[in-house]
């Protein structure tokens, strides 16, 4: 309960810290992270910010915390979907300052080769690409 939420408060502190970092999501989609980090950043509630209720002190706090966010080194995507894919994005990833973290949330639903049906040995394959692309970086 809550690694989403764990991790986006990881990612803006380290983020805060000047050090790159990219979260992945296999569960949320791109706009519904963004809200999430927004929310938890203002520290409004998120299904206010998601049903468009919110007080008028709520959206001045919103509006507050959107420059802090968009100044982070800090980037959301929902579109890598296999182990290969987040390689190529960690690769390929060339801004400044350096990436110093990569957050994938959601391990399981990373995609995995079709001949891999058993659980464990997709969630193995997974992991071991992810170590391996730590230990190239």
């Amino acid at each position: 309960m809550g690694k989403t939420s764990f991790g986006l408060e990881v990612a803006r502190a380290v983020a805060g810290d000047g050090a790159a970092v990219l979260v992945i999501s296999r569960e949320m989609l791109l706009i519904a992270l963004a809200r999430r980090l927004l929310a938890q950043s203002a520290r409004v509630s998120a299904s206010s910010l998601k049903s468009g209720r919110i007080s008028d002190a709520d959206w001045v706090t919103l509006q507050a915390s959107l420059p802090k966010l968009r100044a982070l080194p800090l980037w959301l995507t929902d579109q890598a979907v296999s182990i290969e894919e987040i390689e190529t994005l960690v690769t390929g990833f060339a801004e400044s300052p350096p990436l110093g973290l990569v957050i994938v949330d959601y391990l399981q639903l990373v995609h995995a080769p079709e001949t891999l049906r058993d659980r464990r040995l997709h969630v193995e394959h997974v992991s071991r690409g992810l170590k391996r692309l730590a230990l190239q970086r």
